[in-house]
């Protein structure tokens, strides 16, 4: 790997870490004030603070393109990916564990790798796979799923990872000279259109989604908001805003097979919030897991070079 390649994967690599940081933020966020307004005006009121910021961003580093391109479309398709992804993933939070919702959907970096392989066409060599069937063990240790007990919930987080792989390929494949700005733009205009549109779906049928389920997060008409709400809008608007510009700017600067691997540190890190927040005690199978989600890392990271040294032997 060339010092150029290696700039390239250290930048995308910064830029994915800062995503899931923040993105750990938000899913504990969103857990935590789940009773207290439902997911639609959730979505349709941190758009409204995203929006204005993302245009006005636009404007400044010119990150507006021809309406006429072809990225439109493969934008648009990625945007309601993102939409889906958002949507399933945090709506399943308050249904199920942190944990059991975190290991559904991080099987995403795996559909993620395979897309890249047969779909892309990018190269992973032994040592790549043995890296991200390391990562997977880790996951394994680190997350307890029999809480879940594989009811039909835990396929809420599990679509979100078919979504946000999907997402990730489109912008690896379709988007690579799309300036990050204006997808961000386009994924919230869209989470503007489907918070909309789910909202009044949600106002109009209220009594007979209620006599069907009583899940609040989902169920529920808009709610008054107090003051202490709009503080947690504003936050999760910049939280939503940087995991968006993210995700984007990593799988433009790298690989989605280098990428994806680092996704993992996900689980340690919601894991600590979790604890923190919600009293949830690692054991050492979560350690374990910790340390082989590292040791993964690593290996992708020099999986050229440890193959050619082991061509050499």
């Amino acid at each position: 790997m060339t010092k150029t390649e290696n700039t390239v994967l250290r930048d995308g690599i910064k830029a994915i870490m800062l995503a899931v940081f923040v993105m750990s933020l938000q899913a504990i966020a969103m857990k935590s004030f789940a009773e207290e307004m439902p997911i639609w005006q959730l979505t349709v009121l941190r758009s409204l603070l995203v929006i204005p910021v993302l245009i006005v961003a636009c404007i400044r580093f010119a990150a507006f393109i021809d309406l006429r391109s072809d990225f439109i479309f493969w934008g648009v398709i990625r945007a309601f990916c993102m939409v889906l992804m958002n949507f399933t993933y945090y709506a399943s939070l308050p249904l199920l564990t942190v944990s059991a919702a975190a290991t559904a959907y991080y099987i995403s970096p795996i559909i993620t790798l395979i897309m890249s392989v047969f779909i892309v066409g990018e190269r992973v060599n032994i040592i790549g796979v043995m890296a991200m069937f390391l990562a997977f063990f880790g996951t394994i240790l680190i997350i307890d799923i029999s809480d879940a007990n594989f009811n039909f919930l835990i396929l809420l987080p599990m679509l979100s990872a078919l979504a946000y792989s999907c997402a990730s390929i489109i912008t690896r494949t379709k988007c690579t000279n799309a300036p990050p700005l204006f997808m961000s733009l386009l994924v919230h205009i869209a989470f503007l259109g489907s918070g909309v549109v789910a909202s009044m779906i949600v106002g109009r049928y209220s009594d007979a989604i209620w006599a069907y389920t009583d899940y609040f997060f989902v169920a529920s008409p808009w709610v008054p908001i107090s003051g202490k709400m709009w503080l947690v809008m504003v936050m999760l608007a910049a939280f939503n805003l940087t995991t968006h510009m993210g995700f984007a700017m990593a799988y433009r600067q790298a690989p989605a097979s280098m990428i994806a691997i680092w996704e993992y540190t996900y689980l340690p890190i919601v894991t600590v919030m979790a604890f923190i927040m919600f009293g949830e005690l690692p054991e050492i199978s979560t350690v374990l897991g910790m340390v082989a989600i590292i040791l993964s890392g690593f290996l992708s990271l020099n999986s050229v070079a440890l193959a050619r040294r082991w061509r050499r032997c």
